[in-house]
């Protein structure tokens, strides 16, 4: 087993995914009201570690924080690309901070496929 082959993470799990999508989700609609919001907190309640723990411990209640910040950081301009590709560009947090990058994996498009379906969905319903 070579250096590079030990290091390198597990694919993002179809959880992690959800869980990113919610967190650009509420990016997204934060930015698109004008509300104020930090990216940077978010991520870290989005890894646990907002009750001002750093370094808390991975946990299953927060599935993103198995990935680190720079991580989760390359993950939502990937989602941003996928958002791009399916048209939806009313949620693209491109023009704040997260540029599209297009080297995304077909899990990442299938799982934000199903997540803004279903939130469009629960939008038609309160409308």
């Amino acid at each position: 087993m070579t250096e590079a082959t030990k290091k390198r993470p597990a694919p993002w799990s179809d959880v992690e995914n959800w869980s990113l999508c919610s967190l650009y989700a509420a990016m997204s609609l934060r930015a698109v009201n004008g509300m104020e919001y930090n990216k940077a907190e978010m991520i870290r309640q989005a890894r646990g570690q907002g009750l001002g723990t750093i370094d808390a411990e991975p946990s299953p209640d927060y599935p993103l924080s198995y990935r680190s910040r720079a991580s989760i950081e390359a993950k939502l301009m990937n989602l941003t690309a996928v958002l791009l590709d399916l048209g939806l560009t009313t949620y693209s947090m491109e023009r704040h901070g997260y540029k599209a990058l297009s080297n995304y994996q077909a899990s990442l498009k299938e799982t934000a496929q199903k997540y803004w379906h279903l939130q469009l969905e629960e939008m038609e319903k309160s409308a």
